[in-house]
C-alpha cells in the first residue's frame, strides 16, 4: 500500500512563525521611551512592536497568573467631569463624548459630569474594566515630599480646590494627606488604595497619567505604580499630553478590537499603526497623536468584554 499524503492533496503549511517576545522591565529613564514610536532596527520601515511582541512590565508580579474575574463586575466608565468652573481646568466636550462611546461599546456604568467624583472612583469595587477619561496632572512640589502626590487625576469639583501640590494648595494637600474629603483630585498615593482586584485594564484616557517621579532603581513613583499595587492587571497611559478629539477616536477604536478579541498588545498596535498609515484626519499621523498611549501588564485577550 502506497504511504504518503492522498492523491491530490497538499501537505498541511507549516505553522506561522510568531515573533519573538520582548519583556522589558524598565527603570529611571527608559520608562519615559515612546516604545510604540521605536523602529525596528533590523527593518527601519515598520515599528519595533511590528517585529516582536512587546510586553512592558512594572514589576516581577506582572509575570504571575492572575486572579481571573468575578461574575457580575460591569465595566466602570468614568468621563467628563464637571470641575466647576473654567480654570484652571477646562471642560472637555470630546472625553464626555467618548465616555458615553466607551460605555456604550462596553455596556458598562457610567459616572459623568457632576458625579464624576474622587468618592464615586474610591466606591468602585474591582470592575473588569475601568476607564477614566478627564484631564491628568503631574505638578511635582517645588519642596520634594511624597511623589506620590506630585500625580493624579482631576476630577470633579476641582476648580474649586485650585491647582494640587502647589503652594496656595496647602489646606487642599493636607486633605489628600489625611484622606478625608473630596478636593475634585485622586492622587497617585490614593489610587494605590483603590479597589482593583480582579481588575483586567485600566485605561486612563488623560494626559500625562504615565509620568512621575523617576528613582533610580526603584522605577516611575506615579499612577501606573498605584494601579498595580491596588490590584490592576494592565494599564493604559500616555507619556505626555494628548489630543482631546483624537483620543476619543482612538478609544473607540481600541476598544472594538478588543471586543472582536483582539490581544491588548495586538489591538494597541493596530491601532496605532492605523493613526500611523490612515488616521481619520490627516495631522493625526504625528506621532504625538497616537504614540503616547503605554501599555504595562497583561498583554492577553479580554474574554466576555
Amino acid at each position: 500500500m502506497a504511504t504518503g499524503h492522498r492523491q491530490g492533496a497538499q501537505p498541511p503549511a507549516p505553522p506561522a512563525r510568531r515573533p519573538p517576545t520582548l519583556v522589558p522591565l524598565p527603570d529611571g529613564e527608559l520608562n519615559r521611551i515612546p516604545y510604540a514610536a521605536l523602529s525596528d532596527p533590523s527593518n527601519p520601515s515598520q515599528r519595533l512592536v511590528q517585529a516582536v511582541q512587546l510586553r512592558l512590565l512594572t514589576s516581577g508580579r506582572d509575570l504571575l497568573p492572575g486572579e481571573p474575574s468575578s461574575a457580575g463586575q460591569l465595566p466602570l466608565v468614568v468621563a467628563g467631569p464637571d470641575f466647576g468652573g473654567a480654570r484652571p481646568w477646562a471642560a472637555l466636550p470630546a472625553a464626555a463624548q467618548e465616555g458615553q462611546q466607551v460605555a456604550s461599546q462596553l455596556k458598562a456604568t457610567l459616572i459623568a459630569g457632576t458625579a464624576a467624583t474622587t468618592t464615586a472612583l474610591k466606591q468602585a469595587r474591582g470592575p473588569s474594566v475601568l476607564h477614566v477619561a478627564s484631564h491628568g496632572f503631574f505638578l511635582p512640589a517645588a519642596n520634594g515630599g511624597d511623589p506620590l502626590l506630585d500625580s493624579g487625576l482631576v476630577l470633579a469639583g476641582a476648580n474649586r480646590s485650585g491647582l494640587p501640590n502647589q503652594p496656595s494648595a496647602a489646606p487642599t494637600t493636607a486633605t489628600r494627606k489625611s484622606g478625608a474629603g473630596d478636593d475634585g483630585y485622586l492622587t497617585a498615593k490614593e489610587a494605590a488604595q483603590l479597589q482593583l482586584d480582579g481588575t483586567q485594564l485600566v485605561v486612563l484616557s488623560a494626559c500625562d497619567t504615565g509620568s512621575g517621579t523617576v528613582q533610580g532603581g526603584e522605577g516611575v513613583y506615579g499612577l501606573q505604580r498605584a494601579l498595580t499595587v491596588a490590584g490592576a492587571r494592565s494599564t493604559l497611559l500616555s507619556l505626555w499630553k494628548v489630543d482631546d478629539d483624537a483620543t476619543a477616536q482612538f478609544m473607540r477604536r481600541f476598544y472594538d478590537l478588543l471586543k472582536a478579541g483582539k490581544g491588548r498588545m495586538e489591538a494597541l498596535v493596530q491601532v496605532q499603526e492605523e493613526f500611523r498609515t490612515n488616521p481619520p484626519v490627516r495631522d493625526w499621523r504625528d506621532h504625538k497623536y497616537w504614540a503616547a498611549w503605554q501599555l504595562s501588564g497583561d498583554v492577553a485577550p479580554l474574554p466576555g468584554l
